[in-house]
């Protein structure tokens, strides 16, 4: 696979636009891809492959086979999907031969990638035969992926800040400041701004308020 992606696509980079400008080679990132595909889709469906699909403004990877028990799209849109592999006995090889971190890994994978190459959280759906996961390779490529509408008002630091709460899940405004080491007055204006959009909730109160992703 890395022969492959030197090969075909070496002078392919991602730029990551939302945070610190850091250049990333695609290898990995379509390795981590293609491999969690490998070991959770649907092997029951015949002649289905599964399939990658490159370009400069994302990375698509589809995998045969519907969203399945106990994980709901829903649940993998919003990344609190239970740690569970379709195909056990696939996921322990895989494991065993040090190409994931461990069995029944899905959601942890997708995290991983964020945090290990500062990059959007991927964009997952469901197209009627395959799950379809998209990486975002630029701020505007996310926007135009997202059937969220909503995000196309959102700068680019907001844009990060709003991915950053969609992979926590709630966050209070000390831990965001802190992230992206902004002023208090301009944390405060990203919040708000994402609580108008119906992008993210305000909960609690005083020093115990906080703010959660909204699920679309």
């Amino acid at each position: 696979m890395e022969f492959y992606c030197l090969v075909k696509v070496p002078g392919i980079n991602f730029r990551k636009p939302l945070l610190k400008q850091k250049l990333i080679t695609v290898q990995e990132i379509i390795r981590e891809a293609v491999v969690n595909s490998l070991v959770h889709r649907d092997y029951s469906i015949p002649g289905a492959k599964v399939q990658l699909e490159i370009n400069p403004e994302k990375i698509v990877v589809k995998s045969p086979g519907a969203p399945f028990w106990p994980n709901p799209l829903e649940k993998l849109q919003d990344f609190s999907a239970t740690s569970y592999a379709r195909n056990s006995n696939i996921a322990f090889i895989f494991n065993i031969m040090r190409l994931m971190e461990e069995t029944g890994v899905g959601m942890d994978t997708f995290k991983s990638l964020r945090i290990k190459y500062h990059m959007p959280l991927p964009i997952i759906a469901y197209d009627g035969l395959n799950i379809v996961v998209t990486f975002p390779r630029s701020a505007d490529a996310l926007r135009m992926a997202s059937n969220i509408g909503a995000l196309k008002l959102l700068n680019d630091e907001e844009l990060a800040g709003y991915d950053f709460i969609k992979a926590t899940g709630k966050v209070a405004r000390k831990d965001y400041r802190k992230q992206f080491g902004f002023e208090i007055k301009k944390a405060e204006r990203h919040l708000t701004k994402m609580v108008k959009l119906k992008l993210i909730e305000r909960k609690g109160s005083g020093p115990k308020t906080y703010y959660e992703f909204i699920a679309s």
